[in-house]
């Protein structure tokens, strides 16, 4: 019996780890754990093509080689809340500690979740634990009913219909059950029934699966061998008629005679004792302190004389003899004779002629006699003599002197403690005897003689009868048939892998149960298995138990008593599975009602992947287009391959993050002037980015914000030409507030031409140069330009008549052109009413910027700002100019435009005339550059002559890089853009876009076919992007590897938003009309 003594969740960074149980069972203490992961996302486009059950196949086999206990779990939760179906993957771990119980099931977790990426583009995350509370609650409590599925699922993958290439599906028996699992969720999901599916596969080795066949095979061959047979009577007669005749003789005699004596005694006795005890202890301590001086002087005399004499004798004697005798004798004598009877006697009688082949007869007499016997003998004698005498005289002297002088110290400590006892006691004593004595004689003779002789003759009639049945045992041949597929579902288990498996569905209703009881044989029965697929109720003393296995994920592993295979192939309630059989259970389920997301298109095919990105410009981390993972692999920039970069996608999906992030990281990096033409306020946190302290400057288009913008848009630019601006003005002013009558351009544009004569802003114009005031050089112009008063304007050279028309422009506004073509319309006459509706459009779109405050934020004055020289505070740095709500879209479109003009203009002004190569370089980001950029539409042709406000900015576009400039766009809606500047766009950077003409533009900027025959993948991808995803193109390259298409995820830059009063506390504020 189970026994749960303790159990518990392991919570890690609020995502739940794994699930742990204490178990007692036959008297072991054990720990499981189960670490399991939700199925989140498996994007299929056309099912019919997926091989879901192939797929899983392939996964199951893995799982068993690399020896994982794997658990799946399918929830249908409907009641408090509607969720649908959660399905689980997992992996139980089962040790005698929980440490090594964790360790194994999170091991296999890992394992299924590297598994299961075999469904491409696959998402497994942490399960919701509010989830698998209602798991565990729904299992021991509510789930009032239990079944247990026995039997083998058939895995079946024929398809139904016809795929995408037309061909049609297999209409076989394997087209039963395309989705399997989804059968037995759709049936209860209908009802509306709680319920839980719980599979608990545990692995099987492949010995042991080996050795369960071996068994199997021989049962099924001895039931095989009874399943045919005959029976038959027969009956037979004969009558032999044979006569024989033998006759022998044979006599022998024989004599012998031995005698044998023999006699042993041994006697041996040992006896042994030893005993052995030792300890010992010693400890000593010795301090010595020593001083020695000596001085030493000797001579020494010596003489010595020396006599020795030595003798020696030795004798010594040895004798030896022996000798030795043998001999032997032999005798033998013998008789024989053959006679062929068969030929001489009876070769008359041809019924037994050749039948006796011979007679033989012999005698034979032998006798012999053996003896031995040795005597030895030895002597010898030795005798030795020695003698000698030796004389020495010595005569020595010495002489020495010796002085020494020592000092000593020695400190020793010992200690040793030994004692030691020891004692042995051993004897022995052996006695043995030996005596034999052996003689043998005998004779022997023998004689033999024999005679034979036969005769046979017979009469053979036979009768026969015989009658046969032929057999067949129908039990033996159904019986034969199982377990012949039994030993078929071995084979495979030993192959590929096996699992014993456990299968529980809980239901809490009896509408629930008698569904299921339906549901299931629907879903997974099939003709072509061992024992087809059933539910059963365990009886009411098994219910408790079983729900105490099913709530630790512990399989039943008692096996009945009957059993012929002693559990190797069920127990009670678990049945060995194939591997493809578990696959049937536990294939995921395309059932999108539930917590995974399933009819998500799929990362199309064709996504790069740049594990090195050349660059110091960070952008983004890159998606793997083949799991769908965030990776730590970068996105990357370098100033090389930096072009102009088109941003587009729908509000709130990340474009922006991504430009910001961009601005961020080139500013910071290259040192770049970036200006940032913002319609709302969405990039002021750009104040607080670390790194740019002190290089971001925010002015706004309002005028009572904490830093407006104040500037005259009249003014002609320090190094624009006043013909270049006055033409453009009018261009750029029509083009984007869309003036619908072709004179309404002409007329704007003789408005302010008769404005810049008046005040001799046109330096270069014949009327000016012959003005009696405005051809020469005013009084309060001298000092600025450096020219005597008086001075024709035909006399300065360029530079002095560019300062002096920046000079007089500076008293021209727009509230003065808003008059001028006001005097004008009431010079109109009443009838004509074509031009009175001319003047009248180009007042309206003038009318916000003239009026109320607006008038005072951009009339002319000394005190504007140039917008030219925007960001160059310290030589780099951000501009951010927020357009706000308080003025409409056109005033913000045309004011935003108008600057990137003249920020563009005076860029190529300076490149050409100052050739400065060390010159920072220019970005102009455009947000909302759909209001700007404004498409020409059918009929607005200028007949004019000028040049249309979409001509020049395409023109911006296409020789920004010349002078040192990129532009940057960031569009909800690109196809209201110029297509123009979309070409010159060669970055791409795309969101969640939904609109077919933004998509035609986007796949095209992506090298993919927009027409609709192939990449419709990509067309339905661009509209499945989430916020934080982006789709990214950077072609210009000269590596053609690195022009592929990238999925990443851009990197917010995190940084708190600065409010109106920190913006006021780090920069200022700007009063209007007055210093700061």
């Amino acid at each position: 019996m189970l026994t749960i003594l303790n159990n518990g969740l392991t919570i890690h960074d609020g995502a739940l780890r794994h699930a742990w149980f204490e178990l007692e069972k036959d008297s072991r203490r054990f720990f499981r754990c189960v670490a399991l992961r939700e199925l989140k996302v498996i994007p299929v486009s056309v099912r019919e093509d997926y091989d879901l059950l192939g797929k899983q196949w392939a996964a199951v086999r893995g799982l068993h080689n690399a020896g994982v206990n794997f658990v799946y779990t399918a929830m249908g939760i409907y009641a408090p809340e509607h969720i649908g179906i959660v399905q689980l993957f997992g992996a139980a771990g089962e040790a005698d500690s929980l440490e090594e119980a964790s360790e194994l099931a999170l091991l296999g977790a890992s394992t299924v979740e590297a598994a299961m990426a075999n469904f491409p583009q696959s998402q497994l995350g942490a399960p919701n634990p509010d989830w698998l509370q209602w798991y565990l609650d729904f299992i021991t409590s509510r789930g009032q009913n239990i079944a247990a599925v026995l039997g083998h699922p058939d895995p079946r993958q024929g398809k139904r219909g016809t795929d995408s290439e037309g061909a049609v599906g297999d209409d076989s028996d394997e087209d039963l059950a395309e989705e399997q699992n989804e059968i037995l969720f759709r049936g209860l999901s209908k009802l509306r029934q709680n319920f839980v599916f719980q599979v608990l596969a545990e692995h099987i080795s492949r010995s042991r699966m080996t050795q369960t066949l071996m068994k199997i095979s021989e049962t099924a061959s001895n039931v095989a061998s009874r399943r045919k047979g005959s029976i038959g009577i027969g009956f037979n007669l004969g009558i032999p008629i044979m006569a024989a005749l033998s006759q022998s003789h044979a006599s022998g005699v024989g004599v012998g005679q031995g005698t044998a004596h023999s006699a042993q005694d041994g006697v041996s006795q040992g006896w042994g004792e030893s005993h052995s005890v030792g300890r010992a202890h010693s400890e000593g301590f010795s301090v010595s302190d020593g001083y020695s001086d000596s001085e030493g002087k000797n001579h020494s005399v010596s003489d010595g004389t020396s006599h020795s004499t030595m003798k020696s004798d030795t004798h010594g004697s040895m004798s030896s003899h022996g000798s030795s005798s043998g001999g032997g004798w032999s005798k033998s004598s013998g008789f024989g004779v053959n006679v062929d009877l068969g030929k001489s006697v009876l070769g008359n009688i041809p019924i037994i002629g050749g039948l006796l082949k011979g007679v033989s007869a012999g005698y034979n007499q032998g006798s012999s006699i053996s003896g031995f016997g040795s005597t030895s003998s030895m002597s010898g004698s030795m005798s030795s003599h020695t003698e000698g005498t030796s004389d020495s005289t010595m005569h020595s002297t010495s002489e020495g002197t010796s002085e020494g002088h020592t000092t000593m110290h020695s400190e020793s400590h010992s200690s040793m403690d030994t004692q030691s006892e020891s004692w042995g006691d051993s004897r022995n004593w052996g006695q043995s005897h030996a005596e034999g004595i052996t003689n043998s004689q005998q004779e022997s003779r023998n004689f033999m003689q024999g005679i034979s002789g036969g005769m046979s003759t017979g009469l053979l009639p036979g009768i026969s009868l015989n009658h046969s049945w032929q057999t067949e045992d129908d039990v033996a041949e159904r019986l034969a048939d199982v377990l012949r597929r039994l030993e078929s579902l071995a084979n495979q288990a030993s192959m590929e892998g096996g699992f014993m498996t456990n299968a529980f569905l809980f239901t809490d209703s009896p509408q629930g149960n008698a569904a299921a009881a339906a549901l299931v044989p629907q879903a997974f029965h099939g003709s072509s298995v061992p024992t087809p697929v059933l539910t059963m109720l365990p009886p009411e003393e098994d219910a408790a138990e079983l729900r105490a296995h099913a709530f630790t994920f512990t399989p039943w592993t008692e096996v009945d008593g009957q059993d012929l295979f002693s559990g190797e192939l069920w127990t009670r309630y678990a049945t060995l599975l194939t591997a493809g059989q578990l696959a049937a259970y536990t294939a995921p389920g395309l059932f999108e009602e539930g917590s995974a997301a399933t009819t998500m298109s799929a990362i199309p095919e064709g996504m790069g992947f740049y594990p090195n990105m050349p660059g110091d410009v960070v952008l983004g981390h890159q998606y793997s287009p083949e799991t769908g993972d965030l990776t730590t692999a970068q996105v990357r920039l370098n100033i090389e391959t930096l072009m102009h970069t088109m941003a587009a996608g729908d509000t709130g999906f990340g474009k922006s993050v991504a430009m910001l992030r961009m601005a961020y990281e080139t500013t910071l990096r290259w040192k770049t002037r970036t200006v940032v033409l913002d319609f709302g306020a969405g990039w002021r946190s750009l104040l607080n980015a670390p790194g740019l302290e002190g290089h971001v400057e925010i002015l706004q288009l309002w005028p009572d914000a904490v830093r407006p913008l104040r500037w005259n848009p009249m003014q002609i630019g320090r190094n624009i030409a006043p013909e270049t601006q006055w033409r453009a003005f009018a261009d750029v002013f029509g083009g984007i507030a869309q003036l619908g009558v072709k004179r309404q351009k002409q007329e704007l544009l003789e408005a302010m031409r008769e404005l810049y004569t008046n005040m001799g802003v046109l330096v270069d114009d014949p009327n000016v140069r012959d003005d009696a005031k405005w051809g020469h050089v005013q009084m309060e112009e001298a000092a600025l330009i450096r020219a005597k008063f008086g001075t024709l304007l035909g006399t300065l050279d360029p530079k002095q008549r560019q300062t002096l028309a920046v000079q007089r422009s500076m008293m021209i506004g727009l509230s003065d052109l808003y008059k001028a073509v006001s005097e004008k319309l009431k010079k109109v006459p009443p009838r004509d009413v074509m031009l009175t509706g001319v003047l009248e459009g180009i007042l309206f779109r003038l009318n916000p910027l003239v009026q109320g405050s607006a008038a005072r934020q951009f009339a002319p004055g000394p005190d504007t700002v140039p917008v030219e020289d925007l960001s160059k505070n310290g030589g780099w740095g951000v501009t951010i100019i927020e357009g706000g709500m308080f003025l409409d879209d056109f005033g913000k479109a045309f004011l935003l435009g108008w600057t990137g003009w003249h920020l563009y203009m005076d860029m190529v002004a300076r490149r050409v005339h100052e050739v400065k190569t060390d010159e920072p370089l220019l970005q102009i980001f455009y947000e909302e550059a759909n209001k700007i950029f404004v498409k020409e539409t059918a009929g607005s042709g200028d007949e004019t002559g000028g040049v249309s406000a979409t001509q020049r900015f395409a023109d911006m576009f296409r020789d920004a890089r010349k002078y040192k400039s990129r532009l940057h766009v960031i569009t909800q809606a690109p196809h209201l853009i110029a297509d123009d500047i979309i070409s010159s766009c060669n970055n791409v950077i795309v969101g969640y876009l939904k609109n077919p003409k933004d998509k035609d533009l986007i796949l095209s900027a992506l090298a993919r076919s927009e027409k609709g025959f192939r990449d419709e993948e990509w067309r339905r991808f661009t509209d499945d992007i989430p916020i934080g995803m982006a789709l990214g193109r950077f072609p210009y390259t000269t590596r053609r590897e690195m022009q592929r298409p990238i999925l990443f995820k851009p990197l917010m830059l995190d940084v708190p938003e600065p409010s109106n009063a920190e913006i006021e506390a780090v920069l200022g504020r700007i009063v209007l009309g007055k210093d700061e």
